[in-house]
């Protein structure tokens, strides 16, 4: 009866709503796209120039001018104040060309340039202009002189490349030869980088992509302090060519060793295609190893479309685990080595199919393999003249799983790797599904029903092929209330969703488990609660500020779970106003009378200039930690014992900070701050990263790093790194 009543409450709790109806659609009324911008330079008949002088004087086919004057031909406009213009229409010796200087400005091209003189041959589409200087912001170009080319490439002799706008030239690149083509790529050869005119590099060349400012031309690292010590490190693009780049990368370990590698992009604009590479070897820098010995990665993603089909790839071979760490330098948050698979995907209107592969690389790691996978989903269709619709996914292919080798055999001493633990077995599994919604007034119900099926052609007990089957029913409960205002509005959705898993005709222990998606078992549950939204309306958007979800599930007749009801959560989102946001994720255990988890964060905005956001976690050793937090399967085939007995029983509570702060224009300073303890077999930790950057000569980005890390409490890290700031997008 508690029961009972508590399910009537929360459904029909609403009923005093002024609204009982479903709120109707919405449409968007479609966007103007802005029409195409005005060319800079007017279109002008091939091979002619239109010539707009003032007070011109005119002598033996030249025009001469002190005033000032315009000269537009096709792909050029001119503008000065002193003009020289002189044409022969003699056919053994035709002649136009034009000298300009003072207040001289001259758009070429995409280009717009300036300096002291032009010497321009509208006949054979060339020039030169004296001290000239072009800007692809942040870039800016210039030198003793600049060649105006036939094709539109701008040769600089004794060139600059910098991002100073001003005179004084910061930071700036130095090169005798400089040439920059109409599609922004920049090559520059015998590079001396100077800063306030020291030299401080020299690159024998430097070939840079103008069009994407994100991608640095060079940068330098220096750290120290911690298990890594001192080391300098130094990234060069040494290569660029249309679509291509290539960037070198030198790692220098004092008294440890060295580590070299190229990274390259290629990204055509033309099509979809993404691929890039990291290749990378060292000598002597695992810190955990006193062993000398060679170390490497490779790895590389790749994605590309043709028509409906998509391809996407990855590879990631390193030689030990830390090498994945060791090569970003991303201390404190430590990546791992990463998959190697391969996906083929074709998208039509009826249905979405997957060929995918993924293979074990690395003998570290643990890894399932599919060799390969064929994945078939049907888009949901209707069946005729009922009103059900229908859903279905397909699966087959052949899975492998290996464990890593440096898996401790608990009856020997040393690593041993037991070809015995892995286990593989092709698979078919498919997943049909029914479901129809009725509408009752305000409310919607709609039944389910299902099949699972999973056959293997190995099993772990009698080597055989077995067959899983099990069925599935449900049916949603849902509806939507609501009562307005003025400018808010509340809506109410309660709801109730049963589903009931047969016993499977396999147990879990006679077939093979490769993932979730084979850990089917017997569920007989009730999930229900009540979502509550409120909405505001100001200067003219929609807002939300608070929405809520109470809710619980209920288990009948399951002996794991002696309680019916043995949990409720509670899921919050407030922004009370547009510069604070809070979320709370909560549950309660009813039989121990205790939180389960509590998540915590909250995020502030104070200005542009300050913002910091902190987060607290909690969870008891009554929390599971599963693949799926909404998947009550383990909780229902398992005694909660052996769970508590198990790692998926990690109790923790941890608490992060982190906050930004900007005293200046030119000066940004961040934390990061994580503090743990109460975990299960792990002492308490805290660890934190201060990082303070400055803008300098404009745009670049001066970064001063301190980290202190938990793997030791004296592992305190320095860095100082010099690189471009492309600023926002």
């Amino acid at each position: 009866m508690p029961l009972f009543s508590l399910l009537i409450l929360l459904f029909f709790s609403s009923l005093f709503a002024d609204e009982l109806t479903v709120d109707p659609p919405h449409f968007w009324e479609k966007e103007c796209l802005p029409a195409p911008p005005v060319p800079l330079i007017p279109v002008v008949p091939q091979d002619s120039v239109i010539v707009d002088l003032i007070d011109p004087l005119y002598e033996n086919g030249i025009l001469t001018t002190e005033h000032g004057g315009i000269l537009t031909a096709p792909h050029l406009r001119i503008q000065a104040r002193k003009i020289i213009y002189t044409k022969n229409a003699d056919p053994d010796n035709p002649i136009c060309t034009v000298q300009c200087e003072g207040g001289l400005l001259v758009d070429y091209e995409e280009w717009t340039l300036a300096g002291d003189l032009l010497y321009y041959d509208f006949k054979a589409h060339k020039g030169y202009l004296i001290n000239g200087r072009t800007a692809d912001p942040p870039w800016f170009v210039g030198g003793r002189e600049l060649m105006l080319m036939e094709d539109g490439t701008l040769i600089i002799l004794d060139g600059y490349l910098t991002t100073s706008e001003g005179e004084v030239q910061d930071l700036s690149l130095r090169s005798p030869y400089i040439c920059l083509t109409p599609d922004h790529i920049i090559t520059a050869k015998h590079v001396n980088i100077r800063v306030n005119e020291l030299p401080v590099f020299w690159f024998p060349t430097v070939e840079l992509n103008l069009n994407r400012v994100d991608r640095l031309p060079f940068a330098v690292k220096f750290g120290w302090g911690g298990l890594l010590g001192s080391y300098l490190s130094v990234l060069y693009q040494f290569f660029s060519w249309k679509d291509f780049e290539a960037t070198a990368r030198l790692d220098a370990f004092f008294g440890k060793g060295i580590g070299f590698g190229i990274e390259t992009a290629f990204e055509p604009a033309w099509r979809p295609t993404r691929f890039f590479t990291r290749n990378y070897f060292a000598n002597d820098i695992a810190l955990d190893d006193p062993k000398r010995r060679d170390r490497y990665r490779f790895q590389g993603t790749y994605f590309d479309q043709f028509s409906d089909l998509v391809v996407e790839g990855m590879y990631d071979i390193v030689s030990d685990a830390e090498m994945a760490a060791d090569y970003t330098y991303k201390d404190f948050c430590l990546p791992t080595a990463g998959r190697t698979q391969i996906d083929f995907r074709q998208r039509t209107p009826f249905w979405i199919a997957d060929l995918f592969a993924r293979v074990r690389v690395n003998r570290f790691q643990t890894v399932n393999q599919e060799l390969p996978s064929f994945f078939l989903n049907w888009h949901t269709f209707q069946i005729p003249n009922t009103g059900i619709l229908c859903e279905n996914i397909f699966k087959a292919g052949f899975l492998h799983y290996v464990f890593s080798y440096d898996i401790r055999d608990k009856k020997a001493d040393h690593h041993r790797f037991d070809r015995a633990k892995n286990f593989s077995s092709g698979r078919l599994a498919t997943h049909p599904f029914f479901y129809r919604p009725f509408c009752f007034g305000p409310a919607t119900l709609t039944p389910e029903a299902g099949f699972i099926g999973i056959a293997y052609n190995k099993s772990p007990r009698s080597g055989g092929p077995v067959v899983n089957a099990l069925g599935e029913l449900g049916a949603k409960l849902e509806s939507s209330l609501s009562r307005c205002g003025t400018q808010w509005k509340h809506v109410i959705e309660p709801y109730l969703h049963y589903r009931y898993l047969t016993h499977p005709t396999v147990a879990p222990d006679r077939h093979y488990i490769f993932s979730i998606n084979d850990g089917w078992g017997h569920l007989n549950m009730l999930r229900f609660g009540v979502r509550n939204s409120f909405f505001l309306k100001s200067d003219g958007l929609l807002l939300r500020p608070l929405w809520f979800d109470l809710w619980a599930n209920a288990f009948f007749n399951t002996p794991t779970i002696p309680q019916v009801i043995p949990r409720g959560y509670l899921n919050v989102e407030w922004m009370p106003y547009d510069r604070l946001f809070v979320g709370i994720d909560s549950g309660w255990l009813f039989e121990h009378n205790q939180i389960d988890f509590y998540n915590a964060h909250a995020d502030i905005t104070v200005n542009e200039n300050l913002a910091f956001g902190f987060e607290y976690r909690y969870r008891s050793r009554f929390y599971w930690r599963k693949a799926d937090f909404y998947n009550f399967i383990l909780d229902s085939v398992r005694p909660q014992q052996k769970l508590l007995d198990s790692p998926l029983s990690d109790p923790r509570t941890i608490f992060l900070f982190r906050i930004f702060a900007r005293p200046t224009p030119s000066w940004t300073a961040k934390l990061d701050l994580r503090h743990g303890w109460h975990k299960k077999q792990q002492r308490s930790f805290l660890e934190y990263q201060f990082e303070l950057t400055r803008i300098v000569f404009q745009h670049w980005k001066m970064m001063f790093i301190y980290e202190k890390r938990e793997a030791d409490k004296n592992d305190h890290r320095f860095s100082f790194s010099l690189l471009m700031n492309p600023g926002p997008p």
